[in-house]
């Protein structure tokens, strides 16, 4: 992993990317750490809030594969973001989550919730690795449904990633190509699409 950080624009300390924010100016953009960034914006609307550092937690998926997940705490006003992720090349990719909520409700009431939804997406498996084809085929869940969900995002790895989506299904990057040979197993058959608020549970 890349351990390149940044240097926070306020206090003068050293802090991974992820953990800070560019800020909008007249002349251009100040990077701030997050700690830095909610110190101001608690006084600046008035809340009470003091920032306190998530250590990164280890996790099993469905098949007993361990994930390290990074957190990141931003205040928005008087509401509380915690977003949640694992790193590649110290940038936020594979399983991310996050929830919302007011700061008046808590940092660790928020995290308790967060919590539950980590455990419950990753302990869904939606795609297996076919030995027969080599590639990724939607998996078979208990009732006998072929159910997957996922995270649409940008391929940067695309001659047109302003345009060309990438699938993040089970923490794994599926391109738009291999999604379409998964789908092109169900040809002749429907299917739904359903798509919902980063901020809603994972039925």
């Amino acid at each position: 992993m890349n351990d390149k950080k940044e240097i926070c624009e306020i206090c003068g300390k050293h802090t991974p990317s992820y953990n800070s924010i560019l800020i909008s100016q007249e002349k251009g953009h100040k990077l701030v750490c997050l700690p830095c960034y909610n110190k101001d914006m608690s006084e600046a609307v008035g809340v009470e809030y003091e920032h306190v550092e998530l250590h990164p937690i280890l996790l099993k998926d469905a098949v007993n594969v361990e994930h390290t997940f990074y957190f990141a705490v931003q205040l928005q006003a008087d509401n509380l973001l915690i977003e949640t992720f694992e790193l590649i090349d110290n940038q936020p990719a594979g399983y991310k989550f996050k929830i919302g909520g007011n700061v008046e409700d808590g940092l660790f009431v928020l995290f308790s919730k967060l919590y539950e939804k980590m455990l419950k997406g990753i302990n869904k498996k939606h795609i297996h690795m076919s030995r027969e084809t080599g590639s990724w085929q939607i998996h078979r869940d208990e009732d006998g449904n072929d159910v997957v969900r996922g995270r649409i995002t940008a391929d940067l790895e695309s001659d047109d990633s302003m345009n060309t989506p990438l699938i993040v299904v089970d923490g794994k990057e599926i391109t738009w190509k291999e999604f379409g040979r998964m789908l092109m197993t169900f040809e002749g058959g429907n299917f739904k699409i359903q798509m919902f608020d980063p901020y809603d549970e994972m039925e």
